[in-house]
């Protein structure tokens, strides 16, 4: 997509290195206008768990030091380096919930695009993982162990402290009173992209 630019593109959605918006949006507009960036924000637990389970990895909730605990989590741990707190320097980044992307989201999101000129008619969805057990995973018995990976999370990655930070304040998109206000609340014309 960099070869033949993003001219056209209303929505640009990728899963890159956050070096990306800032190389090809760094002064936070494009063709004049201004970017907004949202990020899809999850539970850390369950996000950890569903990397650990797309590299077929597992939390070792037995381990004897909590450093092999935390090792065990670092073996699972995926594509966490595509958001960086530098982002809010060059742009205007918001979150919603991972779990209404189809929903809250979209009916957000559709007050903003225009509409596609050629409609597809049949979607196939692809997924990108095995079916997960949560009786499988260890973790949820073991509040200890939980707590402890929670902690490590938090304290280590942005991304996790940009959720913490922005779910539940006015820059989370999927907040009831955003939605209920809509999109016409900010007419300022932007451009709108994701961060996955």
């Amino acid at each position: 997509m960099e070869e033949i630019g993003f001219e056209e593109c209303d929505y640009i959605s990728v899963e890159r290195d956050w070096q990306f918006w800032k190389e090809y949006f760094g002064n936070g507009t494009f063709h004049g206008l201004r970017m907004e960036l949202h990020v899809p924000c999850r539970n850390r637990i369950d996000h950890l768990m569903s990397m650990c389970n797309h590299k077929r990895e597992k939390i070792t909730c037995d381990a004897k030091t909590e450093e092999e605990l935390i090792e065990s989590v670092r073996k699972c741990v995926l594509g966490l380096g595509r958001y960086n707190h530098d982002m809010l320097k060059h742009f205007d980044v918001k979150c919603f919930d991972f779990k209404k992307q189809f929903t809250e989201y979209t009916k957000y999101m559709s007050g903003i695009l225009q509409k596609r000129r050629f409609q597809s008619t049949h979607v196939v969805k692809k997924e990108t993982n095995l079916p997960r057990s949560k009786t499988d995973e260890c973790i949820w018995e073991n509040v200890t162990v939980l707590e402890k990976v929670e902690k490590y999370l938090l304290e280590t990655f942005p991304y996790y402290q940009f959720c913490n930070t922005c779910m539940g304040s006015k820059n989370e998109i999927t907040a009831a009173t955003v939605l209920a206000e809509g999109p016409e609340q900010n007419n300022k014309p932007r451009k709108t992209t994701v961060s996955k």
